[in-house]
This record gives structure tokens, sequence and C-alpha cells, in this order.
């Protein structure tokens, strides 16, 4: 593969970035302000989160080091305890702090499943909760240390510098010790590891010799205020953290917002949500980190209503990314990358101010929060311009080589966009959340194009490149001379094709069509029951 590109790869360098000409939404929305009034409420009520710099506290005298552990065991020992000698106490893990040079260090730490890591060092308190860190030691722009615990028979990359900080025994991972008879001995070990440590706080209560303290399955519900639907909606697929000192859990919300963590714990937890899954990731900078939310340290489960702010954003970005990648798109193609590895969204706090948003050969996609000023865009709005951006890279894929996309034409290009971010946004919102004519003829609400009135208001005087072509292809509604009365904009285009479906013309027609011509004739040559060359002639004559 790396042969058949190598000359697009170098196009590509050469131009960094695409230009995606999508314009801007016709009028500006109004911020929408949520009830506080919850669609479904769970106990305990939402926890109030906190964006902003999470600031560390005191650093804590660490109880799981090898030697502490050993020296607790032997201490059991002379109660009466010895489930395990010290003298055959190992190492069972490592406390790591990793250097990343450069985001492809980064990502692949990132994307190391023998290990989950942190931006902030996991022996410190937290003193103020947040949703980004930065270690002060170092310069701004470059990429913070990053910190986990890992297998003692974790093989380090050479390339990636690190600094082993402490050499660890974990007694919760150690399998050996996970016999119920056992269970009792454990808490009694780390109520010893942390009292010889001053972690009182960490203590496991009401300890039998045979009656061990009863466990919990860390959860909650996450939701999202939608602008749109007026309501909170549940957050799907986003990485729950739940974590103890070096012990993390993990699980990924449903489509309600539900989690529940397979594995437990005893004692309080530290909470935490990331913005990322196995195919994606959405950060606010290319050299940045995975977004995310710092949550409480609890035993009760921790729920979250997002209600505003930057989080919502970055929400309705994860949520139009996690349809396209695993949700129905009704036959299309999902996102891929040529050399592996994961889409990288970057969820841009600000207005749009740049041209190329989509680095074709990663890909990395740039979505941005503000209109203008301080004029957010609509929860539909930034989740279609999320499915609009990434059938770029699905379009991009589908093509011989790099040099073949870039043969395509912009109103190839960008129509084709615009039909799958009209397609996948509908059926989101008319289908899956239930608004009845959502991005049909009829839907008048202020919205961005292509979901007002199914943008059958297009003309060529308006726009050369964004055109309504794709959409032209599946709908069976005529736009001729029609009068779109909330805009006061007739329609120009004398549409009376139907009946294409875009899986089919992705599977069928879009591979290496470059211009009108050329599209043409892979349309006849593909055409639904019912419609005449003459018809696909007529209809493109006004592209």
């Amino acid at each position: 593969m790396k042969n058949k590109y190598i000359l697009g790869l170098v196009l590509a360098c050469c131009m960094a970035l695409l230009a995606c000409s999508k314009n801007e939404p016709q009028a500006p929305n109004t911020e929408l302000t949520p009830s506080r009034m919850r669609t479904s409420s769970t106990e305990p009520a939402p926890t109030p989160y906190r964006e902003g710099d999470l600031i560390l506290g005191k650093k804590l005298n660490n109880p799981y080091t090898l030697a502490n552990m050993k020296s607790a065991v032997s201490r059991l020992e002379g109660q009466g305890l010895s489930l395990l000698k010290a003298v055959n106490l190992r190492a069972s893990h490592f406390y790591v702090k990793f250097k990343p040079a450069d985001s492809a260090q980064y990502e692949q730490l990132q994307t190391d499943k023998r290990m989950t890591i942190y931006p902030y060092p996991l022996d410190y308190e937290i003193a103020v909760r947040g949703n980004r860190y930065h270690d002060p030691s170092l310069p701004k722009g470059t990429i913070t240390y990053h910190y986990a615990a890992v297998k003692s028979d974790y093989v380090f990359d050479p390339k990636i510098p690190y600094e082993v900080i402490s050499v660890l025994y974990i007694p919760e991972e150690d399998t050996s010790l996970k016999s119920k008879t056992s269970e009792a001995y454990v808490d009694q070990l780390l109520n010893q590891a942390y009292k010889q440590t001053g972690n009182f706080q960490d203590t496991i209560v009401a300890i039998k010799a045979n009656s061990p303290q009863a466990s919990y399955h860390p959860g909650g519900k996450i939701q999202v205020w939608d602008t749109r639907l007026q309501q909170y909606i549940g957050l799907e697929g986003v990485d729950m953290r739940a974590r103890r000192w070096f012990t993390t859990h993990h699980a990924r919300t449903d489509f309600w917002g539900n989690y529940q963590m397979e594995d437990t714990f005893k004692n309080p937890c530290n909470y935490s949500l990331w913005f990322n899954q196995e195919d994606f990731v959405v950060r606010e900078h290319l050299i940045g980190l995975t977004a995310w939310i710092d949550g409480p340290k609890q035993k009760a489960n921790w729920n979250v209503d997002i209600a505003n702010g930057y989080d919502r954003f970055v929400s309705h970005v994860f949520r139009g990314a996690y349809r396209y990648h695993y949700g129905f798109i009704d036959g299309l193609n999902r996102p891929q990358q040529f050399f592996g590895g994961r889409t990288i969204y970057i969820a841009k706090d600000e207005a749009k101010n740049w041209q190329g948003i989509n680095l074709i050969v990663l890909p990395i996609i740039k979505i941005s929060r503000y209109r203008d000023a301080n004029i957010e865009y609509n929860s539909d709005e930034i989740f279609s311009t999320t499915i609009h951006e990434t059938t770029h890279n699905t379009h991009f894929m589908n093509q011989s080589s790099i040099v073949s996309y870039l043969l395509i034409t912009a109103e190839i290009r960008e129509s084709w966009a615009i039909g799958v971010e009209w397609w996948l946004t509908k059926l989101e919102y008319k289908n899956t959340r239930g608004i009845a004519n959502y991005g049909d003829w009829n839907y008048g609400i202020d919205v961005g194009f292509p979901n007002r009135y199914a943008y059958q208001f297009w003309n060529l005087n308006q726009d050369q490149s964004n055109t309504s072509l794709f959409i032209n292809l599946i709908d069976d509604y005529n736009e001729f001379n029609q009068l779109f009365s909330g805009i006061l904009k007739v329609g120009t285009v004398n549409d009376q094709v139907s009946g294409y479906i875009l899986a089919d013309i992705e599977a069928q027609v879009l591979h290496d069509t470059y211009w009108l011509n050329n599209l043409s004739n892979k349309l006849k040559l593909n055409k639904p029951n019912g419609v005449t060359d003459a018809q696909i002639d007529e209809l493109l004559s006004y592209y």
C-alpha cells in the first residue's frame, strides 16, 4: 500500500489541508438554556462538574510500593495472618511517568491496551477538579507528562522516554488472592498498608475474619443537553473510568447514558469521563489531551448532566463521530485510516477561522464551537457538521489513490458530504429522536443547511460547490418553483429523479468519479426503476 500511495502522500503533505467550503448556517440562533429538570431521574442527583484547570493537592505517601507491602505482610504475620510471605513478594506493577516527545508517541500511549494512562500523577490529592491539566514545569504547547501503572512484564518502547517512579505490589490485581476465602486477608493487608503510609481515609471498615466488606459496582448515568430537542439525552459510547490509586475499571455508556463497571471496589473511587473510542478520539488541540471530565471521589453512582459549556460542545462532536463509526448509517462505509490508528477530532473552542479542516491522510477533523463572537452552534448543527467532515474521509478512502481524490471537483466533493450529512442527521433527529419532519422539505426551523427545508432552496447563483445534487437523487420532492416562505426563496431545480440510495451511490458510482459528466454516465448505469436518462440529464443540467 505504501508504494501505491507514496506519490499521493507527498502531494498531501505539501497541501497539508484540503479546503472545505461548507457554508455557515443561514442565520444565527440564540443560545438555549437547559431547564434543570431532567427527563429521567436516578439517585443520587447529578454531580456538578467544573471546566478549567485541574489543581493538584498534596502528594500522598504511596501505600502500594513493594517495600511498604512487604512491611505490611510482615506485620500481619506477627498478628497470625500468614497467607502471604514477605520474602516471596515480588513486583506486580511499575508506576511510570511517560514523557512523550510528540503527538505520535502520545497517540501510541493512548491506544496501548495494556495500560490506562492519565495526564496527572496518581499519587496526589486532587484539590480542584477540572477538565484540563498541564504540568507547570513544562512549556505551554508541549505534551504533558502521562502516568500509568503497567504490569511488571510490560515491554517499554525505547523510543518513548519514561521514568519508573515506584515498584508496586497491587494485591487487588493479584489473581492468586481473588478467591472468597482470601478476600478478608486482602482487606487486612490493604488496611495495614494504608495505615503505615498515613492514608487513613482509604482504610476499609468493618472487617471480620471471614466476612469481608461488601463490594459495589461503580456506575451511573451521563446525559447531555440537546438545544434542538430542548431536553437531556443519553451520551452513548464514552469511556467511563473508576480509579482507586493505580487500579482503573472501565465501562461504556449505553444509548440512555447508563453505565456500570463489571469489576468492583469496596471504598470510594475517583470517577472520570473520557471522550474516546477504539476508532476515534476527541481533543481540543492536535498536540493536546483527550477531552475529559474529572469526577468526584465517591462510593455512590456518578450521574452527570452536561448542561452547557465546552463539554456540551465536545459531547455533540462525540455523538456525531460515534454515529458514523458505530451507529446505524444505512449501509454507508465506516471511517478509516490508511495506516491504522484512530480518527482525531479537534473540537475547537473558538469560531471558525481556517479554510482547510481535514488532513485527509491521517485524518484530522476540526469542528468549531462558535458561529462568531460568543454565539454557539446548536447541538444538531455540531452533530451535522461532524458528519459532513467525516464524510470527506470515507469519500477519500473510496478512491484509487490520493491523486484520484485530488482530481475530484469541489462540487462533487462538497455535494456528496452535504448529502450524507443531511441523511445521517435526519436519521438521528427524525428517526431516532422523534422530530416528525426533521430534514424534510417542509422543515423550516432555523437550522444550518442542509437540514432546513432539506436544502431544496439551493440555486446555482447562491453556491456553485455546495449543492443539493445528491439530496435530489434520493428524495421524492420536486422543489421547482416552490416558495420556501420562511426564507423567501424559490426552488430552481426541476427534480424528477428519486429512488437512489446513498450506500448504493457510494458503492457503485462514487469511486473515481471526478466531475458531472463522469457522474452522469455512472448514474445512468446504476439508475433505479422508473428513472430515465432524460430525467437524469434534466436534473444535472441545473448544476
